[in-house]
């Protein structure tokens, strides 16, 4: 949906997040078996992904008691990875191709402060094979 003025599209911006924040489930139980068999998938298409040259990079939150099967699969790979541990009990796990890529994951994981997220969002954008105009959008979504 096009909008011509910035206010518009803020307002439409603050109004559709306040219907999603509206709309709850309770929790759901899930196996362990259930969680790792998607750590299995999900890691595997983005293994190949990153083989095949799709995108020079990935990352993937996991409960951070999946991170051991994490490093089992990624073991097996010709990849390199960085995880990064946070404390809310979840783990992210970056995945690339290039070595060199890794210090740019580090740089980007630096850039914490607000003054340099829309750094950090289109660094990250670029490194998981994100188009321009998707990267913008997203970047515009943060400051509304």
């Amino acid at each position: 949906m096009p909008f011509k003025d910035p206010e518009a599209r803020r307002e439409y911006g603050r109004q559709y997040r306040a219907r999603k924040r509206k709309v709850t489930s309770p929790p759901v139980e899930v196996s362990k078996e259930y969680l790792e068999g998607d750590l299995d998938g999900v890691l595997q298409a983005y293994i190949e992904s990153i083989m095949m040259g799709c995108k020079p990079a990935a990352a993937y939150v996991v409960n951070r008691e999946l991170v051991p099967r994490a490093i089992e699969i990624l073991n097996h790979e010709n990849l390199h990875f960085v995880i990064f541990s946070d404390k809310y009990g979840k783990a992210t796990i970056y995945l690339f191709r290039d070595a060199e890529l890794m210090r740019v994951v580090l740089f980007a994981e630096t850039l914490d402060s607000n003054a340099n997220k829309q750094l950090a969002t289109w660094i990250s954008g670029k490194l998981f094979g994100y188009n321009d105009h998707d990267i913008v959008n997203c970047m515009e979504q943060m400051c509304s």
